[in-house]
């Protein structure tokens, strides 16, 4: 275990699959994914405590456990959902843009807690216990989960509010403002969210927001800047007291980050020529151009990475969305062994007795096994000597109590986790 744990720690440098076979091939970074034909609009992706990838649309909910290959439609919520949020682990909400939905269930079954006129631009959990909605008039504030909502931060129609994130004890959400340059920028809140100020980056319009593996805070501008400044990603360690701006050439509207420290960038510009999908492994210091797959649309609405390390990419023009996901996941190179997150999926999930275990690549035998409950207690340990591609393995968990398992699948060259459920 503890060579397992060495290896995956002395990780020397970042680099995405692609890059490995373009070299030799040119192959492209992207390929298209097909939803079911009833979805005319793709709202939002998401991926699960679980493994699998949720789709919000027209049509409701779907889902993949096989890396968008195929979906499900796993609720009975046959509407609108703009957005999905997981929160701690065994509660989902669905936001109908009027209503939000809430499951105790794993999806099954879904309850309307609470109707509201504003459409959310982001539906998030923070503080644990504290929901958020980011909209165009402001920000509202829920402590009973989501029941009852306060607009604890007021101000015009014209001003929208893009993210919210936790940082260094701070909550903190960009901003941006039609015709009222003043009023876009950071905003910051000091006692859980009841009270917001203007902070910094004051006239820039900023979208997405994220923290990164090094707990900088990182500000996506692509909306207004201030004359002779550019648009881009702007980055602090301070909390926002000085900023540096590391990538200047496109509007970015959105931002995701991989296991390994990567960062993409979503980009469109009408005023600078740049469009597509920006790439860095060194903290943004070298930017790659990985557009290729991709067909042209109007903008990258939404970046995510799956838990196996795939990269989606939501595209929309107008009123056509489309959806595509990296052809290979993210990978990390050891010397001299190579780490690479396989694609694995578990089924059913969540499930009653048994559950199946799919490892998709090839792997070098033996393979350890070991399940743990949600307190980190080993309960079972097993190997298995002969692998196969598209392998399938057993594990029987039917003795032990419903809630949350960790599996966990490794070996010198292999390492891989994932989270299931055991239903009542």
């Amino acid at each position: 275990m503890n060579q397992k744990n060495n290896t995956i720690n002395k990780t020397i440098f970042l680099i995405s699959s692609f890059f490995i076979i373009g070299i030799a091939c040119s192959q492209d970074y992207w390929q298209g994914i097909q939803v079911p034909d009833s979805i005319s609009s793709i709202y939002d992706i998401e991926m699960s405590p679980f493994g699998e990838v949720i789709l919000c649309s027209n049509k409701g909910l779907y889902k993949s456990i096989d890396d968008g290959n195929s979906w499900e439609h796993f609720s009975d919520l046959n509407k609108n959902i703009i957005h999905i949020l997981y929160h701690n682990d065994s509660i989902m909400y669905a936001d109908a843009g009027d209503h939000l939905y809430k499951s105790v269930d794993f999806g099954q079954s879904w309850d309307s807690i609470s109707f509201y006129s504003s459409y959310n631009i982001a539906l998030k959990g923070l503080l644990d216990s504290l929901l958020f909605r980011a909209c165009w008039g402001g920000i509202y504030k829920s402590s009973d989960g989501g029941i009852s909502w306060d607009h604890v931060h007021v101000t015009y129609e014209s001003q929208c509010f893009y993210d919210l994130v936790e940082f260094n004890g701070a909550l903190y959400s960009s901003s941006i403002a039609f015709m009222q340059p003043e009023k876009c920028g950071l905003y910051r809140s000091d006692d859980n969210g009841d009270n917001w100020y203007i902070h910094s980056l004051v006239n820039y319009g900023i979208t997405p927001l994220k923290v990164d593996m090094d707990n900088n805070l990182m500000a996506g501008v692509g909306a207004q800047w201030p004359a002779g400044e550019y648009p881009g990603l702007y980055i602090t360690e301070n909390p926002g007291i000085s900023w540096d701006n590391i990538y200047s050439q496109g509007e970015v509207y959105s931002m995701a980050i991989d296991s390994f420290g990567g960062i993409y960038l979503g980009l469109e510009s009408d005023v600078i020529p740049e469009w597509g999908v920006r790439y860095s492994n060194d903290g943004g210091q070298t930017w790659e151009n990985i557009n290729s797959g991709l067909t042209y649309s109007g903008y990258v609405e939404d970046l995510e990475v799956s838990n196996n390390n795939y990269i989606y990419a939501i595209l929309h023009h107008y009123n056509c969305d489309s959806l595509y996901r990296s052809i290979n996941p993210v990978v990390g190179l050891d010397d001299p062994i190579k780490q690479y997150v396989s694609r694995i999926t578990f089924s059913p999930n969540p499930f009653y007795s048994i559950i199946q275990l799919t490892i998709f690549d090839n792997i070098i035998s033996p393979v350890k096994i070991d399940v743990y409950d949600i307190f980190g207690r080993l309960i079972k340990h097993f190997e298995v000597e002969e692998m196969s591609k598209k392998h399938k393995i057993n594990i029987d968990l039917r003795n032990y109590p419903p809630g949350i398992y960790i599996i966990e699948l490794y070996n010198h060259t292999f390492h891989s986790t994932g989270k299931v459920i055991k239903s009542y």
